[in-house]
C-alpha cells in the first residue's frame, strides 16, 4: 500500500528569520500538517484492522495467500469428546472449520454429518479420529445438503469396542461438500 500522506506542500523555509511574516503561512503549514496527520491516522487504522499480526489470531476472510514458502506450520486439533451431545439422537455434526484434526468418542450408533465446508472451488481437508466408549458402534456419514460421500470402506462403519482403538479418516472436498471423499487410513491403538 502506497501512503497518501502528502508533505510536499509544507513550506519548511517559513517563517523567515529576522522579518515580519504573514500569518497565512503559519495557517497553511498547520493545515497541511493536520491533513497529513488525518491521512496517517486513517492509514494506521486500516493497517491495524487489516494487517496480519504476530501477537494475535489472524482471519484472512477467504483472501488468497500465494507464492509462499511454509515452515513449521501446524494444524488445530478439536477434541470434541463424547458424542452425541443429546443421547438417543444418533446424530452429530462435524463442523469442518473447528480444526484440521478432530477427535470424537461415539457413545451410540450414529451418523456424523459434515457441515461448514468452504465454497466450491476451494479444497478443504480434515482428519477425523473416532473411537468408541468401550462398546462396538456402527457409524454412518453424511454431508450438508444431501451431498454424496465417496469412500473406500463400507457403511455402516463398525468402530472397534476397545476404547483405546482409534479409527482415523481423511475427509476432503473441492466443491463445497457436494461430493465428499473419505479414506479410512487405518485403526490404531
Amino acid at each position: 500500500m502506497t501512503s497518501a500522506i502528502s508533505y510536499t506542500e509544507i513550506d519548511e523555509t517559513f517563517p523567515v528569520a529576522g522579518q515580519d511574516n504573514n500569518s497565512q503561512g503559519f495557517r497553511d503549514n498547520f493545515s497541511y500538517i493536520k491533513t497529513g496527520l488525518q491521512t496517517a491516522a486513517s492509514e494506521i487504522t486500516a493497517l491495524q484492522t487489516n494487517a496480519a499480526v504476530t501477537n494475535d489470531n489472524n482471519d484472512f476472510n477467504g483472501n488468497l495467500i500465494e507464492n509462499v514458502e511454509l515452515n513449521n506450520v501446524y494444524g488445530s486439533v478439536a477434541n470434541v469428546g463424547s458424542v452425541p451431545a443429546s443421547p438417543g439422537s444418533g446424530a452429530t455434526n462435524i463442523t469442518v472449520s473447528d480444526g484440521v484434526y478432530q477427535t470424537f468418542t461415539a457413545t451410540e450408533a450414529m451418523t456424523f454429518t459434515f457441515i461448514d465446508w468452504p465454497a466450491s472451488g476451494i479444497e478443504s481437508r480434515i482428519r477425523i479420529d473416532l473411537n468408541s466408549d468401550g462398546t462396538s458402534r456402527n457409524i454412518n456419514f453424511a454431508t450438508t445438503g444431501g451431498g454424496t460421500i465417496r469412500k473406500d470402506f463400507s457403511t455402516p462403519f463398525s468402530l472397534n469396542s476397545s476404547a483405546s482403538n482409534h479409527s482415523i479418516f481423511e475427509v476432503w472436498t473441492i466443491n463445497g461438500g457436494n461430493v465428499v471423499y473419505m479414506k479410512h487410513l487405518g485403526n490404531f491403538s
